[in-house]
């Protein structure tokens, strides 16, 4: 991020969620204190700590948006919003070998027109999709 202004940052500032839509549903809250000093006309670094709650909608396909903000000491936002675009997946779990190698084949099965190298590109498209058949296709 870049403290695009003449001063510093004062103690006290903090970075904070302001969610709409299907992100007020998924997500939850952030309210993450500036803890270090932040200059004027510096750049910087922050990490977003964003959760998905659980029990939140899987949109494989669409994208959300995230809203996030600076506020000063007093809760008065300035600077640009920080808008961070996210998709919401299942969860990662082990994946089955045996599982993954029975849809492997069973989409190889469907799609095979005799092309070289083609089962390798189905087993990764099946671990990229974490076993899931339908967006693996």
């Amino acid at each position: 991020m870049r403290n695009n202004t003449h001063w510093p940052y004062k103690q006290g500032c903090v970075l904070r969620s302001q969610y709409t839509g299907h992100a007020a549903d998924a997500l939850e809250g952030v309210y993450l204190p500036i803890d270090t000093y932040v200059p004027e006309m510096s750049n910087f670094f922050l990490s977003i700590p964003i959760s998905v709650v659980e029990g939140a909608v899987v949109t494989y396909e669409v994208e959300h948006e995230a809203d996030f903000y600076i506020t000063g000491p007093r809760g008065n936002p300035f600077g640009e919003k920080i808008t961070i675009k996210f998709k919401i997946v299942k969860p990662i779990e082990p994946i089955d070998q045996d599982e993954l190698y029975r849809v492997a084949v069973k989409i190889f099965d469907e799609q095979n027109n005799g092309e070289e190298g083609l089962f390798e590109l189905v087993v990764d498209s099946v671990k990229e999709a974490n076993n899931d058949e339908k967006l693996a296709l």
